[in-house]
């Protein structure tokens, strides 16, 4: 179930407008009998070519699945038709099925009223729409062009490739838009042949005939054999560590503790200060119990009864009793250092040592800059992701607001077996699993 995406409260509409470039692209190129070129890219891509009026003087498919969406009888007409032509084929082709769709624009100048023209075939189907315009570069026309795809939608695949080394513009340059967009701003992303929905991947084995019986209308969730009305969650994507949120990425400086190299002495991390011993004594060494002997090992040797007037092998005979003195036990001693000195473990082994602080070296890894004791950081982040319902639903299974308050009983109709989904009286069965993440 595709999830609206909330972006500081609203849809963002507009990313960039298309600067016009070189007529080295079919795509998006004045050509010389002064038609202009506009690309859009769902998961069909199109190519339509107006005049300065804005009728269409020709359309052409860009891959496969824009077969589906045009037709012969757009030309002569004008552009807010075209649209509207292309956006209901989209839809009953099934390919928009999100609740927000996603859509790119490819153009050579700056039109909003074209992109308003667009923006209106989508709300005439009752839908809000996040329209994409990305900013065309040279890179991207040779991306286009290598992949045969729209230069804008090479355009935005290099901005969602940029920060992910995982991703691939090979495999994901079929994927729909709206499914790229998903993976742009959530960080999940699938391999090629599976398609993203949400936090999970998915590949379509078969479809099936839907059964007839009882099951919840449309808009209603069924919970314990009760229909409750439901809707999409909400998304908040939102970044950590004081970077700011920009094209749906976290942006900004982050910065931790440097590491130390010390000269003498051992690095600190909780004082960032290297921990130098000087070896003072022995200290006074007191074992438990009676006459305790102290080994060669530093340990407590306890006295043990002789044998026959001796001792075991390894033993020393010292008055009555029998002492390890080489090995000892695993019983250090208690050890009382004079005045400002400390116990510790150093380069002549347990006793009383003089503590004191050094400067290390400080450095950094991965890249950082050091800046005093801190190592900074600019590399961008994958923004983290908030569901949430309006007060009068609640989050349930993660992936669907429900109101308690509004049921309805179950009614007669067409439904599809649990791991299937109902698509225009067809049930297609699917494959999932979990989804990678950057």
């Amino acid at each position: 179930m595709k999830k609206k995406i909330i972006i500081v409260g609203v849809i963002v509409l507009v990313v960039a407008i298309v600067i016009g470039y070189l007529l080295m692209s079919k795509n998006t190129k004045e050509i010389d009998d002064g038609l202009t070129t506009i690309t859009i890219d769902i998961n069909p891509s199109i190519e339509i070519k107006v005049n300065d009026a804005l009728i269409v003087s020709e359309v052409n498919s860009l891959n496969q699945d824009g077969k589906d969406l045009i037709s012969d009888t757009l030309k002569g007409n004008n552009l807010e038709y075209a649209f509207k032509y292309i956006v209901n084929k989209a839809f009953e082709y099934n390919y928009i099925t999100e609740e927000v769709p996603t859509v790119i624009i490819g153009m050579e100048n700056e039109n909003t009223h074209v992109v308003g023209l667009l923006r209106n075939a989508f709300l005439s189907k009752d839908k809000a729409v996040l329209i994409i315009v990305p900013n065309i570069t040279k890179d991207a026309e040779k991306v286009a062009e290598k992949n045969n795809i729209s230069p804008a939608k090479a355009a935005y695949l290099l901005e969602v490739t940029k920060n992910n080394n995982k991703l691939k513009i090979e495999d994901i340059k079929d994927k729909s838009v709206a499914e790229i967009n998903e993976m742009h701003t959530t960080g999940y992303y699938c391999d090629k042949g599976w398609v993203l929905n949400g936090n999970l991947c998915e590949k379509k084995i078969r479809e099936e005939k839907p059964k007839e019986g009882t099951t919840c209308p449309n808009g209603y969730e069924l919970i314990n054999d009760n229909c409750f009305k439901s809707e999409e969650p909400q998304r908040e994507i939102y970044c950590t560590d004081g970077k700011t949120l920009k094209n749906n990425l976290c942006v900004g400086e982050t910065s931790t503790n440097a590491k130390g190299k010390c000269a003498s002495g051992t690095f600190n991390e909780s004082t960032m200060r290297c921990d130098v011993y000087t070896y003072n004594s022995a200290g006074e060494q007191k074992c438990r119990g009676d006459n305790p002997k102290i080994s060669k090992k530093g340990t407590c040797s306890y006295p043990k009864p002789t044998i026959n007037g001796g001792c075991e092998s390894g033993d020393t005979l010292v008055g009555e009793w029998c002492y390890n003195l080489v090995d000892g036990g695993d019983e250090y001693p208690t050890i009382t250092c004079p005045s400002g000195s400390v116990v510790a473990n150093g380069a002549n082994g347990r006793g009383c040592y003089t503590k004191t602080a050094a400067t290390p070296t400080y450095y950094c890894e991965d890249g950082a800059t050091l800046r005093g004791t801190k190592c900074v950081s600019s590399k961008d982040s994958t923004p983290e992701v908030k569901l949430s319902c309006d007060k009068d639903h609640t989050l349930y299974e993660d992936r669907v607001c429900i109101d308690y308050n509004k049921f309805t009983d179950q009614t007669d109709g067409l439904y599809c077996e649990e791991n299937a989904r109902l698509v225009n009286k067809t049930c297609f069965v699917y494959e999932t699993k979990e989804a990678n993440k950057n």
